[in-house]
């Protein structure tokens, strides 16, 4: 009797220890647009069907296997899913909007984006919509079917917001990632979803780089 006990107990000990070595912490960021934390997004791990929550800061600290995926959730957002290994320590995840006008509303409806954060934009055009495919280049596009914008040197500004003295090209964001002047010359027209001119306020969170406006892009996947 006290023998099995004594094995029973080592059973669980060894079981238990097992346990806590398969346990893997990650730390990770989610963001939209490479720099506006997205808050309250879920974190769902598979191995155990935890979830958990990005703070104010997009932040956030879950606990896996070694080897585990976990599936990242907002409103208004594409759902992500992210494969875990033992070399994952720290993950930094940039969501993209869901292809929808309303999407930026849901966002911030269901708590997902700071107030201070809200990034409206003053014009959109979405193909579905409209004949992106008949203009031969992106700067034709965006200068045709914008009114507040123009051509500078074959450059585009934004009209109320800069001047045409020295570099006045706005950001230009890519299915979420920060591209140069030269890459957006790379697009077909064929090949946009949609396009959001922003030059408000709001530009402000992009830091100096948005001074002269945002240009915002949505590919077709």
């Amino acid at each position: 009797m006290i023998k099995n006990l004594f094995i029973l107990t080592s059973i669980l000990i060894l079981s238990t220890i097992a346990g806590h070595a398969q346990r893997h912490q990650v730390n990770g960021q989610i963001t939209v647009f490479d720099s506006i934390p997205v808050m309250n997004a879920q974190i769902l791990v598979k191995s155990t069907d935890s979830t958990y929550k990005s703070d104010e800061q997009g932040l956030f600290k879950i606990h896996c296997s070694e080897k585990d995926k976990i599936i990242i959730k907002a409103e208004g957002f594409v759902r992500e899913r992210i494969k875990i290994n033992e070399e994952t320590e720290k993950l930094n995840i940039n969501l993209q909007l869901k292809s929808n006008p309303k999407n930026r509303e849901i966002a911030l409806g269901y708590g997902h984006i700071k107030e201070r954060d809200k990034f409206f934009a003053a014009s959109s055009m979405h193909d579905n919509n409209n004949d992106f495919w008949r203009y031969s280049n992106m700067i034709e596009l965006i200068e045709g079917k914008f009114a507040g914008v123009d051509t500078y040197g074959g450059k585009i500004v934004i009209r109320g917001i800069s001047s045409v003295a020295g570099d006045s090209t706005p950001l230009i964001v890519v299915d979420g990632v920060r591209v140069d002047y030269e890459y957006l010359k790379m697009i077909s027209p064929g090949d946009v979803k949609s396009i959001d001119i922003i030059k408000d306020g709001t530009t402000a969170m992009y830091g100096s780089e948005g001074a002269n406006g945002v240009i915002v892009i949505e590919t077709k996947k």
